[in-house]
């Protein structure tokens, strides 16, 4: 009977990052029972410890194997075990073919849960039944391999069964679609609390399975956890497209947590430590609580051009199956408006540094903020989400440099109101603001949501931000977005990407960019997400609006330009409402004929000039009610 420990932390949780010997006593089995017993309980304990000493993985098609030393554990591989017990158990790994997640998962983690937890369950989610039955076999090949005091004797009459039944009343249990099923009964299925997904998405009607099982999933994992017995979630699979049968992975790996925020490598050794905060990133409500691990081929020290050369001849140079198995790129449709050449150009690359703002909002920069050109410009791209409660709209901001156009920062934050997001919003521009001062434009969607940013900002914050705002429409702040508007905006970023694809910088904007299609009707539209993609389509748009305006600026020296305070609201005017420049420019000159120092003097006592001081009163009255002083 299982004992409830409520109380306790599960054996399972230890922390698995130091340094772990391998035995080199092969007679270990010689030992006496307590020896074994204490033994037992290391593998037990610690994964880590159980991999490098017991785990041996067959070489495919050679008839030989390898213990599963450190040295082939690969710090991505790290990272999927030690999420898997450090947070809430849901993990995704998306890697090239050839790199042995199914190993991973078949090979250690299943072999590992059902050896060392009596009665437990554990069940593999397959495309087909080949795949099912050689993720079976992987399981099997390492317990069988395990020594004789430590491994479960395999009860299961056949090897050609779709589960295996052990002696200490665990069981693993594999299934997959047929056109025979419903996906409502493979969802009944999944009554467990280890649930393997194999190529999530390749699985038809996975999405309609998955929903289902949520329920009976909840409960078991709440049973598991209960009674100190492991539970988790694992999904591996390399990308399938952004829609169809790959529409569920893509959708899931837009929400999980991307796993490079959370890890950074000690600097004292070959590990990786968790980062402080990474409890507060992982539990973030507006991810799905799935950690998402990328390994891509080029991290694995086996891998070089040579083997990519071979394996795109193997996959018969099918730019699709190359981005996808290989490059790990979402491909969209025929349709897409971007092409696959140009997104498998661009390289994303890590974050330098994050920064939190408002309600703990966390921007990551791709430069260094402290080092950016204070003689160019800085576009500030604001996609307020249409409704703040979707799962699917996640209001954004993007960050981009005037000159040469390219990504600098993004942020994606779930809030509960547009308030709170008009204050993040001010907290980012401020924060640029200290960095390269004046030279910032707001470009901010003015829809109902986000005119509410925009309001917020002009009336409810002290300090100005309506100069910096731009004026799509005169006497409107901002930008309108309307059928015809949003093919320039759109237009106006695809020219700037095709000219230079490496300008993007963000996986999550380059997935978001490759599931944007034109319709056979012509129009532009996505059925995922679209928030980061039309924050940066804002900051293109404005860059080309006013491009003629700003580029005589971006030959300015910061310091001169600051010299002249007036030349700065004269600059601001211009680019916010060219109707208010006119009007400044008109008063500028009555100021000139109205009062002039060469004909009048400065005598305000002479009678004949009383008309003309009154004029004047008026015409400042009015000039400070437009510069806002």
């Amino acid at each position: 009977m299982l004992v409830t420990q409520q109380s306790q932390q599960p054996q399972y949780q230890n922390i698995f990052n130091q340094p772990h010997s391998t035995i080199t006593d092969k007679k270990v089995h010689r030992k006496s029972n307590n020896e074994l017993l204490l033994e037992f309980y290391r593998c037990k304990s610690n994964i880590f410890y159980f991999c490098y000493n017991y785990v041996f993985i067959e070489h495919i098609g050679t008839g030989l194997d390898f213990l599963f030393t450190e040295e082939y554990m690969h710090p991505k591989f790290r990272r999927v075990l030690r999420s898997i017990f450090r947070w809430d158990h849901n993990v995704m790994l998306m890697a090239s073919r050839q790199l042995g997640k199914s190993s991973l998962i078949c090979g250690v983690l299943l072999p590992w849960t059902l050896t060392f937890y009596p009665r437990v369950r554990a069940v593999i989610l397959n495309m087909s039944k080949d795949a099912a039955q050689g993720n079976l076999e992987k399981v099997r090949y390492t317990i069988d391999h395990l020594p004789k005091w430590m491994a479960p004797k395999d009860i299961s009459r056949s090897k050609l069964k779709s589960y295996i039944e052990f002696s200490n009343g665990s069981k693993i249990t594999t299934y997959y679609y047929s056109t025979t099923r419903d996906p409502k009964t493979l969802a009944r299925s999944m009554t467990a609390p280890c649930l393997y997904i194999d190529e999530v998405a390749y699985i038809k009607h996975i999405r309609r399975a998955y929903t289902s099982a949520q329920p009976v999933l909840s409960n078991a994992r709440k049973l598991a956890n209960a009674n100190g017995y492991p539970y988790y979630i694992v999904m591996t699979s390399t990308p399938n497209g952004v829609e169809g049968d790959g529409k569920f992975f893509y959708d899931m790996w837009q929400k999980a947590v991307d796993s490079d925020m959370i890890f950074k490598k000690d600097e004292n050794s070959n590990y990786e430590d968790i980062i402080d905060d990474a409890d507060e990133i992982v539990g973030d409500p507006s991810t799905n609580g799935f950690v998402k691990v990328i390994y891509h081929w080029s991290e694995d020290p086996t891998k070089d051009e040579k083997w990519y050369e071979q394996q795109k001849r193997e996959l018969n140079f099918d730019k699709r199956a190359i981005a996808e198995e290989l490059d790990l790129k979402f491909v969209a449709t025929e349709n897409c408006i971007f092409e696959t050449e140009q997104l498998n150009v661009s390289k994303p690359v890590q974050p330098v540094s994050s920064s939190r703002f408002y309600m703990n909002a966390r921007m990551d920069w791709f430069e260094d903020v402290r080092k950016l050109d204070k003689n160019d410009y800085y576009l500030i791209g604001v996609d307020t989400a249409w409704s703040l409660s979707s799962s699917s709209a996640f209001p954004a901001i993007e960050v981009f440099s005037y000159r040469d156009f390219y990504q600098l920062g993004e942020l994606m934050v779930k809030l509960g109101s547009v308030t709170k997001f008009a204050k993040v919003v001010k907290d980012v521009f401020d924060f640029i603001y200290e960095n390269v001062s004046e030279r910032i434009i707001l470009c901010i969607e003015n829809n109902s949501n986000g005119k509410t940013v925009i309001e917020h900002l002009i009336e409810v914050e002290q300090g100005d931000y309506d100069k910096y705002i731009y004026y799509d429409k005169k006497n409107e702040p901002g930008i309108t977005t309307t059928g015809k508007t949003k093919e320039l905006e759109v237009a106006a970023f695809l020219d700037y990407y095709n000219q230079n694809p490496k300008i993007i910088r963000s996986r999550r904007l380059l997935d978001q960019m490759s599931a944007i299609y034109r319709t056979y009707a012509g129009t532009i539209k996505s059925d995922s997400y679209t928030d980061l993609f039309m924050a940066a389509c804002f900051c293109a748009y404005t860059r080309k609006k006013t491009y003629l305006k700003i580029l005589p600026m971006l030959e300015i020296p910061q310091e001169e330009y600051m010299k002249n305070e007036e030349e700065v609201i004269k600059m601001n005017l211009k680019m916010n409402n060219p109707n208010d420049y006119l009007k400044y420019v008109t008063q500028e000159k009555l100021l000139q004929d109205i009062y002039s120092p060469d004909d009048y003097g400065v005598d305000y006592d002479n009678n004949k000039n009383d008309n003309k001081r009154d004029d004047y009163g008026d015409i400042l009255e009015l000039y400070a009610n437009i510069i806002n002083i």
